[in-house]
């Protein structure tokens, strides 16, 4: 059973992975709130851990090509397109999730107009 190229890929043990990532995209943007920041400050702070991850990974990736050549991608990340889902798009996507319930803009934070 292949699937997506890894054999030793399970769905169920990402998908409860991806799924815990849901509260700690809720626990980024809920801090932001609490300290005022903006809509995009909440969003950024839910979706640091992939963002932070992904620099790392694009400092890795031409690394790997540069020192084992182009035939070696399959072999380290298991193909572009699986790596850019199950590393990136995917815990993005939980964390985004986590963090939609505190992206309303909060009444006690608009101004008042007098």
């Amino acid at each position: 059973k292949l699937l997506w190229k890894e054999p030793n890929f399970s769905l169920k043990v990402y998908g409860i992975f991806w799924c815990g990532l849901i509260p700690i995209g809720a626990l980024g943007a809920w801090i932001s709130r609490r300290y005022g920041g903006s809509r995009t400050d909440r969003i950024f702070s839910a979706l640091f851990p992939v963002v932070s991850k992904m620099f790392g990974y694009v400092i890795l990736l031409p690394l790997t090509l540069l020192i084992s050549g182009p035939s070696s991608l399959y072999f380290v990340f298991g193909g572009l397109d699986f790596w850019l889902v199950k590393y990136l798009l995917a815990p993005c996507v939980a964390l985004f999730i986590g963090a939609l319930p505190l992206l309303r803009v909060r009444g006690s934070l608009q101004p008042q107009k007098e």
